[in-house]
């Protein structure tokens, strides 16, 4: 599909799908001869500002967002490698922010997943968490530890 019937379907502007492409939020999109053609089954990308994925509680946010949204995410947005963005996912569905969807077999993991009660509240109360890194996920069989940060205020 052209940039045109992209921007209808995603209910955004053409100006807003071209700009998702540019920028490689549309996974397959292609640009021949100066005009991008996306691919018919792409879903709506959950654009974000890179500088928010670099930190673990930027990418947790912005994948439970997208999870709310029902968008996607390019899984190179989410860390440097594919592997790592893959380890981080998994770690999320360890945490129990989101589950599973029965008997759903898709490409994309933002659409086989929906989020859980835990992911629900996570997203309502806007609190910020520490995770353990993608590390710990990749070289042991551990499940990780989720620490809620603690807000100290300092008395004048």
């Amino acid at each position: 599909m052209k940039i045109k019937e992209a921007s209808i379907r995603f209910q955004v502007s053409c100006g807003t799908v071209r700009k998702y492409c540019q920028q490689g939020f549309i996974v397959g999109a292609q640009k021949i001869h100066r005009q991008w053609i996306i691919p018919d089954d792409a879903i709506c990308p959950l654009y974000f500002s890179t500088k928010k994925v670099t930190t673990q509680t930027g990418r947790l946010h912005v994948i439970l967002k997208a999870v709310d949204q029902q968008k996607t995410i390019p899984l190179n947005k989410l860390a440097q490698t594919k592997r790592q963005a893959r380890a981080f996912l998994t770690l999320v569905e360890r945490a129990g922010y989101v589950k599973r969807l029965p008997g759903c077999l898709h490409d994309d993991w933002f659409q086989t997943v929906c989020l859980s009660e835990q992911g629900i509240q996570l997203l309502a109360s806007k609190r910020r968490f520490n995770i353990t890194s993608e590390v710990s996920l990749l070289f042991s069989g551990i499940p990780p530890v989720i620490i809620p940060s603690v807000k100290v205020q300092v008395k004048k």
